[in-house]
């Protein structure tokens, strides 16, 4: 009798220490996943360069090169290094198109491509980078990316309308702003990696009473334009020309 009581205490004791083991486990488990003192995953960054993996990253991107990167640059080489990373948010036959009275020279289809548009931001940043230009700031309001719906748009393409830009690019006293600036941005898969995204086509749609712009060679002059500690109004394509 005593064996037959003795076997069965046993089992219900190390049944026990079993159970209790394990409920400390997954006690340790649970409390390590909530742990404060772990690592977390980073907080989504505005001022950061993204993966190219949406349209919407292509244009956090674009944002970046344009008005946040150029921050700490003090030497051309680094503008030129923003301005050829700015490349690969372009598709080879990416194109530009302006407003009809903002067209520069020697562009008489109204559009530009990809390398004007590399170079004119690295003209911009070039300036910036040796003190002729003071400052480049940029923010706006990207709206959902969308399927584009145009007839004969190519597979895959996306589009998002941006509005309310705010762009200002500062030289001196004066500052030429973009002001409730609106855009049209078009967006396929990137050829070397259909995994990634790429601007192909870039309208700018603002409509303002910014000086007209008279070129002189190479050069954009405003008729009308602002006197010292003046603000003048004005488009990104015209601002796109005038750093040309």
């Amino acid at each position: 009798m005593i064996r037959r009581v003795a076997f069965p205490a046993f089992l219900v004791i190390s049944l026990g220490f079993l159970i209790a083991a394990g409920f400390l486990a997954v006690t340790a488990f649970l409390g390590g996943c909530s742990d404060p003192t772990r690592p977390k995953p980073p907080q989504s960054c505005s001022t950061c360069l993204v993966p190219r993996t949406s349209p919407a990253n292509v244009l956090q991107n674009l944002r970046v090169y344009y008005s946040i990167k150029d921050n700490s640059i003090t030497a051309p080489d680094q503008a030129h290094q923003i301005a050829e990373e700015y490349r690969t948010l372009l598709h080879p036959d990416f194109k530009f198109y302006f407003l009809p009275n903002d067209v520069p020279p020697y562009y008489p289809q109204g559009w530009w491509g990809r390398e004007p548009e590399v170079f004119s931001l690295d003209s911009l940043l070039t300036r910036k980078a040796l003190g002729s230009l003071t400052d480049i700031k940029l923010s706006w309001n990207p709206g959902p990316d969308e399927p584009d719906n145009r007839m004969g748009a190519p597979p895959k393409s996306r589009h998002i309308k941006v509005n309310l830009i705010l762009l200002d690019v500062i030289q001196g006293d004066v500052t030429y702003r973009v002001n409730n600036g609106v855009a049209d941005f078009y967006f396929v898969p990137d050829p070397t990696d259909t995994t990634l995204y790429v601007i192909t086509e870039w309208y700018d749609r603002q409509s303002t009473n910014a000086p007209i712009v008279n070129y002189h060679g190479n050069t954009a002059l405003m008729i009308g334009a602002p006197t010292p500690s003046t603000q003048a109004s004005t488009t990104w394509g015209r601002i796109k020309g005038l750093y040309h």
